[in-house]
């Protein structure tokens, strides 16, 4: 075996580790390592391990890629402070087998525990989701440890040194506030998400929102949270459940990435190895629950294969997302892309780590608080790239939302000016063919009448014997005439043509009282006519035209009052009321035409209709227009 290159250089510990409350991270030149072979497994007591079976670990103690079957390492302290009472930590909640051993310089055996990720989690000697181990060590003496490792596979490990005071009093509170905050974030995100989703009808970021559920399970799982809480007597799951939910989340984080950007229209070549990917994560996530029954030579072999692919992967996924705005110009998905190449960072510094290579952690550096969160497994960096990557997700999603609202409103803006333009080129066509009509009845059927009466006259003075019979008959031309000039007036008002409004609703009325004189109406107008529009006049005139039809067909009134003001917010209103016998109004509004028409009409000219009607008690009707009514323009031909 071969000797030490160099000794290792004792850990020092002072009185800052309970005066600041911070840890102690171990160094790799204050480690010594040993790496036992599988036939050779020393399981005795370390006193009889000489010091020069160990080789100092290096620059940096935080990874072992060894291929030995234990890994001892050794730790001498020397306490320089007035505490005597510290833990040591192992910030890595997946190792096998942990033993430790306290010596005093001399080789005695002071104390021992054993521990690991195949025993119950009950079983360890402090319960917590890290390793911790007690370490008595009076002010001015020193204490050798031993720590005999059985990972099974490449490890990434920190070791932290800490006042006891201290480990369970600030330090915990903050884990615990951050812990809370990164569920209480997750969960109104997952909320948040679930409402936008729905109302956006977004469906294909369901991958993304289940990406999210996975990694808020993925995390906790990782740091070692299920097996304290959930699996505390599975050992075997402490393994199977956080990497099986490791691949998952990917499986569906690629899903996403494929829907969102089209890959398999836009990028065909990328969409393949996409795919490809896709399965080989999905695979190893059914291959995680074949662990514990595969051979663990095999095992061991097929997970640094996913791990090195996992790396590889997120390699040229940042290179493709890099690629994008810079080669590509595509400038207008540069936030999306910058998502996607954190969480590709993300996703090959987790892979790293698995392989037993911890690499830098920026963030712990940056923030105020960085020395505290090394007891996290999963890095600063990796949290907030997580944090920052959901938050950049959530917020492209609520800007197409709004996009989509936007696109919306026009839509149905567009929409609504096409049902306006389609009702008034229905009226406008309605009214060409009333004009039509009552010309052709009043220019050929009244004509045409006309001159019948006056060959009958003709007749009578040719026939005196047959002067009665052809009586009769000039006076049924005469009343044919008059009815055909009449629905010839109501078909078209030649006053309203000539004239104005209120010349053809005086006019209207006057043949009313014509035809009905016990018929008191009672006609108040205020209204400036110059400012009403030829359609609004049209529309006005019809709809009084129609409610006072209805007055003298169906109501048996002796009273109407008919209004038309103009108020002071310029706001037209039209009504009239009578005293006659009402009508069931949901039976009338379901069958009746004319009220049709008039709701037609009052549409048209985007005005309100309000009917109040009881049968015994008459009927009172309201047109109310907010503003002048300017007709939309015709379309051009």
């Amino acid at each position: 075996m071969p000797l030490a290159a160099q000794v290792a250089v004792p850990l020092l510990l002072d009185s800052s580790l309970s005066i600041t409350g911070l840890p102690r991270l171990i160094r790799g030149e204050e480690v010594g390592i040993w790496e036992a072979r599988q036939e050779n497994k020393h399981r005795e007591i370390p006193r009889y391990l000489p010091d020069t079976l160990f080789r100092t670990a290096g620059r940096d103690c935080c990874g072992f890629n060894h291929d030995a079957h234990r890994l001892w390492v050794r730790i001498q302290i020397q306490n320089q402070g007035s505490a005597g009472r510290f833990y040591l930590e192992l910030v890595n909640p997946f190792i096998n087998k942990i033993y430790f051993f306290q010596t005093d310089t001399a080789g005695k055996l002071l104390h021992t525990d054993s521990t690991g990720t195949v025993f119950h989690f009950h079983q360890r000697p402090i319960r917590h989701r890290n390793f911790l181990f007690p370490v008595n060590c009076p002010p001015g003496e020193s204490t050798i440890i031993y720590l005999a490792l059985e990972p099974d596979y490449p490890l990434y490990i920190k070791m932290l040194v800490w006042d006891a005071d201290q480990r369970f009093a600030g330090q915990q509170r903050l884990e615990d506030i951050l812990l809370t905050v990164f569920f209480v974030f997750c969960i109104l995100y997952l909320i948040l998400s679930a409402m936008l989703i729905v109302q956006s009808k977004q469906y294909y970021t369901w991958s993304y929102f289940i990406y999210v559920v996975l990694s808020t399970l993925f995390i906790p799982a990782y740091l070692g949270l299920g097996f304290r809480y959930i699996w505390p007597d599975i050992p075997y799951l402490q393994f199977v459940i956080p990497a099986a939910i490791n691949c998952l989340r990917l499986v569906f984080g690629i899903q996403f990435f494929r829907e969102y950007f089209d890959t398999g229209f836009r990028f065909p070549r990328l969409d393949r190895f996409l795919y490809f990917s896709l399965w080989v994560f999905f695979g190893s996530a059914l291959l995680m629950g074949l662990h514990y029954w595969a051979p663990f030579a095999l095992m061991k072999l097929l997970l640094r294969v996913f791990f090195i692919f996992l790396m590889g992967f997120s390699l040229i996924m940042l290179g493709w997302t890099l690629r994008q705005p810079f080669v590509r110009r595509r400038q207008n998905v540069t936030g999306l892309l910058l998502v996607l190449g954190l969480h590709f960072f993300v996703q090959f510094s987790t892979a790293l780590q698995l392989l037993g290579h911890g690499g830098y952690d920026p963030l712990s550096a940056i923030l105020p608080f960085g020395a505290r969160t090394q007891t996290f497994f999963v890095k600063a960096t990796q949290l907030g790239g997580f944090f920052i990557e959901m938050l950049l997700v959530f917020f492209f999603a609520v800007r197409r939302y709004f996009r989509l609202i936007e696109h919306s409103q026009r839509v149905q803006t567009q929409l609504s000016a096409m049902r306006e333009q389609g009702l008034h080129n229905l009226i406008a066509g309605i009214e060409k063919e009333r004009r039509r009509i009552a010309a052709d009845l009043h220019d050929g059927a009244c004509v045409s009448m006309a001159a019948i009466r006056m060959k009958l006259e003709t007749l009578q003075v040719q026939f005196p014997t047959a002067r009665a019979a052809l009586t009769d008959l000039i006076e049924d031309v005469d009343l044919t005439y008059r009815e055909t000039r009449d629905i010839s007036h109501n078909l078209m008002s030649k006053a309203l043509e000539k004239t104005d409004l209120i010349s053809a609703l005086e006019e209207l009325i006057s043949r009313i009282r014509q035809a009905r004189p016990e018929l008191e109406i009672h006609w108040y107008h205020h209204v400036d006519i110059e400012k009403l529009s030829p359609a609004l006049c049209i529309h006005l005139y019809r709809i009084s035209q129609e409610l006072l039809n209805n007055v003298l067909r169906h109501s048996k009134a002796q009273n109407v009052e008919f209004q038309i003001l103009e108020s002071k917010e310029k706001e037209l209103s039209l009504s009239i009321s009578d005293d006659g016998c009402g009508f069931d109004l949901p039976a009338v509004a379901e069958n009746g035409i004319g009220l049709a028409n008039v709701r037609l009409r009052v549409t048209a000219i985007k005005g309100q209709l309000h009917i109040d009607s009881t049968p015994g008690r008459g009927t009172f009707v309201r047109v109310e227009i907010p503003e002048a009514f300017t007709p939309p323009k015709a379309p051009a031909s």
